[in-house]
């Protein structure tokens, strides 16, 4: 089954990255919002859409850290504790059989 993603957009509010101690995490966020998708590549209803995965990284060919969103109805998703530096995001979205989609178009983010 092939099915497409709708294109992703990254919120572009800067978010300060700020560390109080070498302990605390960095507080840099990515917003993310996307379509959710609707109908395979045919144009055909799409009925067992399970979900997202969202790809990130400080290379957009090396976008290593996912994270599976498993509400086919979410169309948002925070990132946090991003170190200062750019950062590249797409999505995908898969069934509940577990056939993914092609990735999104990359987004990207400079955490200041």
């Amino acid at each position: 089954m092939h099915f497409r993603v709708a294109s992703i957009a990254v919120v572009l509010g800067v978010t300060a990255c700020v560390k109080g101690s070498p302990d605390e995490p960095f507080s840099g966020t990515a917003t993310l919002a996307w379509t959710p998708v609707r109908t395979d590549v045919s144009g055909k209803a799409l009925q067992d859409l399970a979900g997202y995965r969202i790809r990130y990284g400080t290379s957009a060919k090396a976008m290593y850290t996912i994270v599976t969103v498993k509400d086919p109805r979410q169309t948002t998703y925070v990132v946090k504790d991003l170190y200062p530096g750019k950062w590249y995001f797409a999505v995908s979205a898969y069934t509940t059989s577990g056939a993914e989609s092609a990735l999104s178009g990359v987004a990207s983010k400079t955490i200041k």
